[in-house]
């Protein structure tokens, strides 16, 4: 048991005992590289090419280093978005600035890395280039259906083009960019982690007592195993896939169940989730974060050089 409390994160009825222990965590041996290199694993368990998303496992990886591949990952691999909005007619329900904002927030298919940063020594800002910047238009008018039923009340019947869709958006080339970007011109990324769930029965559960076990848990999590005499009384309850547990100890609700199960976070086992919706599959994504992130440490490791200097 005091085995568990080091390695794992403990999940009680009211509480996590060993939290003190767990945001000062320190390594069970003397960190060192090669250690580290020895313990570091990285497993990939899904990428979906249709979902845009990849999830992967990190094995010996401290959970504050995922924290900072996470942040890397929303806030500093580097986006297009829609920046500046001129609004010519805007009859809509929406006012200007929350279509400015809504704009901004919808994902254009280009790659960054095909861009340059904007140029700060610039006289006038709406000074623009093909290396820099992308253009758009919104030009959507809401008519009368003249096909429309007498007696149609929905406004998608009785009107056109009564609702506005982000495919409503033109790209308007600038300069070559219709050459060098024959394909159009999406990207943004959210990224999460968790500790993997860790779930042991330390006593048997079975007939009814299984069944309400089972549905404790996110499903396929917990599965009951029939009895070879049929007998309904003897099936019992088996871990299944933790993995996708949501940890909501909803089991400390059973009285006679609190004491059967005992639940737990691996502390050094990050589970790791990449969602696109961008012209960069997550795998990119994940490499541009690699990137970044060492670029950080370069920088920060010539900081403590040039110290005292």
């Amino acid at each position: 048991m005091e085995e568990n409390r080091k390695t794992r994160v403990m999940l009680e009825e009211y509480g996590i005992p060993n939290a003190s222990d767990y945001t000062n965590y320190q390594p069970l041996q003397d960190w060192n590289l090669q250690n580290y290199k020895k313990e570091f694993k990285i497993q990939v368990v899904r990428e979906s090419e249709e979902e845009r998303e990849l999830e992967f496992d990190l094995i010996g990886y401290p959970v504050g280093f995922a924290n900072a591949f996470r942040r890397v990952l929303l806030s500093e691999v580097p986006t297009m978005a829609i920046e500046k909005v001129y609004i010519v007619n805007n009859t809509s329900l929406i006012q200007d600035e929350v279509l400015a904002h809504r704009l901004g927030l919808i994902p254009l298919r280009a790659d960054p890395r095909l861009f340059e940063y904007p140029s700060s020594t610039a006289k006038n800002e709406d000074e623009v280039s093909d290396q820099d910047t992308l253009r758009y238009e919104l030009k959507v008018s809401c008519t009368w259906n003249p096909q429309a039923a007498k007696d149609s009340r929905r406004t998608t019947d009785v009107y056109r083009n009564s609702n506005v869709y982000s495919k409503d958006i033109k790209w308007v080339p600038i300069g070559r960019q219709a050459e060098l970007h024959p394909q159009g011109v999406e990207k943004l990324a959210t990224a999460s982690y968790r500790l993997l769930p860790d779930i042991q029965i330390i006593k048997p559960v079975r007939g009814e007592m299984a069944d309400r076990l089972k549905n404790c848990f996110s499903i396929d999590v917990i599965e009951v195993i029939e009895h070879k005499s049929g007998d309904p009384d003897l099936r019992e309850a088996r871990i299944k896939n933790p993995r996708y547990d949501s940890c909501s100890r909803n089991v400390f609700q059973h009285e006679d169940l609190k004491s059967c199960v005992r639940l737990s976070r691996i502390r050094n086992h990050v589970i790791f989730t990449i969602e696109s919706v961008g012209i960069l599959s997550p795998a990119v994504l994940f490499v541009e974060g690699v990137k970044i992130l060492k670029e950080k440490c370069k920088t920060f490791l010539e900081e403590l050089e040039n110290i005292g200097q």
